[in-house]
């Protein structure tokens, strides 16, 4: 589901996967996106910050969750 794009429904199974693995930095990823999308901002920014710590490649999950904290005024 979130590999293929579909954030919005994969965020539950993702916060899921979260509770358990804290520092898994995908599924931290992908429960932001889904956050961001549905409206839950202050638990966008926690898990993309979150995510962002742990992960350093150059690439674009980066630079998504860059670019949605910088329009939510977090960076």
């Amino acid at each position: 589901m979130a590999d293929a794009g579909d954030d919005q429904s994969a965020g539950p199974i993702m916060r899921l996967v979260v509770s358990y693995q804290p520092d898994n930095y995908m599924a931290l990823y992908h429960a932001g996106m889904s956050e961001y999308i549905l409206g839950q901002m202050d638990f966008a920014r926690t898990h993309l910050r979150k995510f962002l710590d742990l992960y350093h490649e150059p690439d674009g999950y980066r630079n998504n969750a860059v670019e949605v904290l910088q329009r939510l005024g977090a960076k």
